[in-house]
């Protein structure tokens, strides 16, 4: 089950305006997991040539290589959310996503390009790489969030009695909590609502999949939206938006499955 690929640690990086970071290791190598078991044959064969990879493992190994790039390449730093106003209602790429910075939108869009056309084998194998990492980031509820505090790192509160923030708590705690609620499918009902999901979420653009992910984050079960800090969350904060998350992360490997499979036919 996915909670097998579960860790601790937290990868951190820069941004231009502030520090950035979205799902943990841990998350990005469950949406990668998950990607690599909707690949087509082709296009599975063509990841593994072009990533040098065997195994869904060594796969989703690689999906947390551009949180690592950052600090070599600081310019990718804005690639990995896109922040909104606070009034907003849908995502508008003229005024979210304006250059230098660009957005995790954007950027989807240009590797999706760069992996789909006649680049250098290298070229491809990074884009391959950023989209795998990108397409979990779309995902994570408070990285379509607001500038104001920064994607909710301002803002200050307690997850189980230790202190936290907003986006940490998105980041990776809400995974690891401890037992997690669970749906308790049987087997065959695990795989009709998996084909059922397929069918749900592999419709749509990069944009609407972070209008998506805008919904989410302004639910109120997230507990973002007009938070003023200082609150304790608990375990019904957990049995509220732990399979939230995950579904999250699931779409996220659907989603990166079926570009990959439209790419590599």
């Amino acid at each position: 089950m996915m909670r097998r690929f579960l860790a601790t640690t937290v990868f951190l990086y820069a941004s231009l305006n502030a520090p950035a970071h979205a799902w943990d290791g841990a998350g990005h190598r469950m949406a990668c997991m998950k990607a690599w078991r909707e690949l087509s044959d082709p296009a599975r064969a063509a990841v593994s040539a072009l990533l040098a990879v065997k195994t869904p493992e060594e796969f989703s190994g690689a999906c947390t290589w551009a949180d690592d790039a950052v600090a070599k390449r600081p310019e990718t730093a804005g690639w990995h959310f896109i922040n909104v106003p606070k009034t907003a209602r849908t995502v508008d790429l003229a005024r979210d996503c304006k250059a230098p910075a660009s957005c995790v939108v954007e950027q989807i869009d240009r590797q999706t390009e760069i992996l789909a056309g006649p680049a250098p084998k290298a070229a491809r194998a990074e884009a391959l790489r950023f989209l795998a990492h990108l397409m979990a980031d779309l995902h994570q509820p408070l990285d379509v969030a607001f500038a104001e505090d920064h994607g909710g790192r301002d803002i200050k509160i307690t997850f189980l009695g230790k202190p936290t923030d907003m986006h940490a708590l998105w980041d990776s705690l809400i995974l690891n909590a401890s037992n997690p609620p669970s749906r308790g499918y049987t087997p065959f009902l695990q795989e009709m609502a998996d084909r059922h999901n397929r069918e749900r979420w592999t419709v749509g653009t990069a944009k609407d999949w972070a209008e998506e992910t805008l919904w989410v984050m302004r639910a109120p079960p997230t507990g973002y939206v007009g938070n003023p800090g200082g609150v304790a969350f608990d375990e019904i904060y957990v049995e509220q938006n732990y399979l939230v998350a995950t579904d999250q992360i699931d779409k996220a490997g659907v989603r990166l499955a079926f570009v990959l499979n439209g790419i590599f036919k």
